[in-house]
């Protein structure tokens, strides 16, 4: 496989404003952030596709320190 993994379902960024401090290709970070995670459980993991089924939901939230 070339490329990286098989991308599906995910919308278009300018419906998901909230997810513009990822950048503009938003679906690139969170694949990568997945990857690296399932890395850190399985250092053979190779993540061949993700699939996006449902409208992503937003939930923000506020830290401690306000950010």
């Amino acid at each position: 496989m070339t490329g990286g993994p098989e991308l599906n379902g995910f919308p278009p960024p300018e419906r998901l404003p909230d997810l513009r401090w990822l950048g503009p290709d938003y679906v690139a970070v969170l694949v990568y952030d997945l990857t690296q995670g399932l890395l850190r459980q399985d250092p053979g993991t190779r993540v061949m596709g993700v699939r996006c089924e449902g409208e992503p939901e937003l939930h923000p939230t506020v830290d401690p320190s306000g950010v």
